[in-house]
């Protein structure tokens, strides 16, 4: 039996690669550096015998002059250059490492003998110029300040004007229009969006319907009426603008049936028979204008010598189209407009039954008559007391409206009115707004009350025995824009004139200017309206006042009240007057000699409001058991808020304090 079917190679090894590794026949073995057994030393040098190189700088450490590190200085491990000189300290005396020493300046090895003022520049060194760091012209390079030191101006300019160009510290930038970069645009306007108007109509191009001109023919930029027949060609067929078309002679509308040797001449005439062309010239250039051998003369409207008459119908006879119906005079109905009734140039329908008027005797256009209430087309055949009530349809009872038993339905009074008896009880006066104006100044409203709704209050008034005055502690308050009545009260304008709410003005019923004029007979407003007193003349009286059944406020509110005034003021007001109004019977009672003073300031009226209510209760509640004399509530003056302020408010519990 055969070991190796094939080859040993140099290795012993059968059919083996032989001898193709680092040793031959196999690899340095692992932890040797070469195929003789040897290892790396401690300088990895192979077999060799150095055993250690603590400073693994290739020297074997036995021998190693430095197991370690020179520093710069060459000194085993030393510390370095650490020193002033690096190796050692600067040398006493010298001022560096160098051998030099302090100049006159205290320059190291400078140059400089002499520094006289001491400044630190030598004195064949010094600079003059401006030496504040804060000046803006400062010169770092000065040594000695020459008083030449300036200051920036608002625009940052060195000693500069300041700010006192067109832009403030610049002139418009050229190419600008203004101080914010802005530049003309296409339409010369400053800071502008249109960038191009080239045809310079005013109209920017990316709006403009036509950048350019619209010719004759109503084309953008078009050629205008160039054509044959103006703003098109001749149509095609035709040979001029008038529907012609050539005939055998290529005349345009000519009568000629035959040229057989299309010489331009009617066979039936023809002169030549060759080369004349068609306007009859032997050899001639042919038909080549409008009318084939000439143009169409100026005036005419075709080749045949007709005009353009009124129609504009070429060759028509039409002498006149005054209205441009397109209808000539000669036979038009009618020269001018139809009107809504069909009559030429006619006033249209303008009568009361539109083309007529109504007919005499009758009240419409339908033919009716007015009845005995003149009720149109009415059937009332008798209305003998004229009131506008038929006979057969009036209803007995009280027709008057101020009466107790008013009956809306009565036509006919029957003597059964009967009236309340007159009803005025007073002068009242509200605080109407609180602090209005401004703190501390109110809003007073003063009201005439009655108990019967159907009396109507007609004047205030003041006469020599018993007088009108209303005067005021401190200044009426008067807005600029308002008057002394309340017809000059325009609530429209309260939003742009706050204050004008507030006004100080009389009146009778009406609070602004929806109401009747206020009439004013014998009063002078001068000193009112300007934050002074109100009074009549001591000799002729005076009064404001209203026409009766006029003023629809002159009647009571459903608080029974008729307003005669408001005034706003810091003070107290003193309202002395006298009053007539028309009571729902039809007599005029007046009431004389009446004085109202407000506010009168009870103390149990805590907040201010005019009335002692639940909310000046909470206030005493919020500061019971406050001791002191600025406690808010303390209304018997004790110095404490107690109980007996609190019996105080409730004994004075709904009370008015006006």
């Amino acid at each position: 039996m055969d070991d190796c079917v094939g080859s040993l190679d140099a290795c012993g090894v059968c059919n083996g690669p032989g001898e193709v590794f680092d040793c031959g026949c196999s690899d340095i073995p692992e932890g040797d550096c070469d195929c003789d057994g040897n290892q790396l030393d401690a300088i990895d040098e192979c077999g060799g015998d150095c055993t250690a190189d603590a400073d693994q700088d290739g020297i074997c450490d036995d021998v190693d002059d430095c197991v370690g590190d020179l520093d710069a200085c060459g000194i085993c491990n030393g510390p370095g250059d650490i020193y002033e000189c690096g190796c050692s300290d600067i040398p006493e005396g010298d001022c560096d490492c160098d051998g030099n020493q302090l100049d006159a300046i205290g320059v190291c090895g400078g140059t400089c003998s002499v520094d006289q003022d001491g400044d630190g520049v030598c004195d064949n060194n010094e600079v003059p110029g401006c030496t504040e760091e804060a000046a803006c012209n400062y010169n770092p390079a000065a040594t000695d300040d020459d008083g030449s030191c300036l200051t920036d101006d608002v625009c940052g300019v060195c000693g500069g004007p300041g700010d006192i160009y067109d832009c403030g510290c610049t002139e418009i930038p050229d190419g600008d229009c203004d101080c914010d970069g802005n530049q003309l645009d296409a339409l010369n306007e400053c800071g502008g969006t249109c960038a191009a108007d080239a045809d310079e109509d005013g109209i920017c191009d990316d709006v403009d319907d036509c950048v350019g001109t619209l010719d004759a023919c109503g084309v953008c930029n078009g050629p205008g009426d160039i054509f044959e027949c103006g703003c098109s060609d001749i149509p095609e067929g035709d040979c001029d603008c008038d529907g012609n078309q050539l005939d055998a002679l290529e005349v345009c509308g000519g009568d000629c049936a035959a040229d057989a040797d299309q010489d331009g001449i009617c066979d039936d005439v023809d002169d030549c028979v060759g080369d004349l062309d068609a306007c009859g010239i032997c050899n001639g250039p042919g038909d080549i204008y409008e009318c084939g051998c000439s143009d169409i003369p100026e005036g005419d409207c075709d080749c045949d010598g007709n005009q353009l008459d009124a129609l504009n119908i070429c060759g028509g006879d039409c002498a006149a189209d005054a209205d441009q119906d397109g209808i000539c005079d000669d036979v038009d109905d009618c020269v001018g407009t139809l009107d809504a009734c069909g009559v030429c140039n006619g006033p249209g329908a303008v009568y009361d039954c539109g083309c007529t008027e109504i007919p005499a005797g009758d009240c419409d256009c339908d033919g009716n008559q007015e009845d005995a209430t003149g009720v149109c087309g009415g059937d009332c055949t008798s209305d003998i007391d004229e009131d506008g009530v038929c006979d057969t349809d009036e209803v007995p009872g009280c027709d008057d409206p101020l009466a107790d038993n008013y009956d809306p339905n009565a036509t006919d009074n029957d003597g059964s009115c009967t009236y309340l008896p007159a009803s005025f009880e007073g002068l009242v006066a509200e605080a109407y707004e609180l602090n209005s104006v401004e703190p501390g100044t109110h809003t007073f409203r003063v009201y005439a009350q009655f108990s019967n709704p159907n009396d109507q209050l007609v004047s205030i008034f003041g006469t020599a025995n018993d007088p009108l005055s209303i005067t005021s502690s401190a200044p009426f308050f008067q807005e600029t824009n308002g008057g002394p009545t309340a017809s000059s009260i325009i609530p429209a304008l309260f939003t742009p004139l706050p204050d004008l709410e507030w006004d100080s003005f009389v009146t009778i019923g009406s609070q602004d200017n929806s109401g009747t004029e206020i009439l004013n007979a014998g009063l002078d407003f001068s000193s009112f309206e300007s934050g002074g007193s109100l009074n009549s003349d001591p000799i002729t009286g005076g009064s404001w006042f209203v026409f009766p059944n006029q003023q629809p406020t002159a009647f009571p509110d459903a608080q029974g009240r008729v307003l005669i005034g408001q005034f706003t003021t810091s003070g107290t007001v003193t309202l002395t007057c006298n009053l007539q109004y028309r009571a729902s019977d039809g007599t005029n009672p007046q009431a004389t000699n009446l004085t109202l003073v407000f506010p009168n300031n009870c103390p149990e009226d805590i907040n201010g409001d005019g009335l002692v209510a639940v909310d000046d209760i909470l206030i005493l509640l919020s500061s019971f058991g406050c001791v002191g004399p600025a406690c808010t509530g303390d209304i018997d003056g004790d110095g404490v808020v107690g109980v007996s302020d609190i019996l105080d408010v409730l004994g004075s519990f709904s009370s008015s304090c006006f």
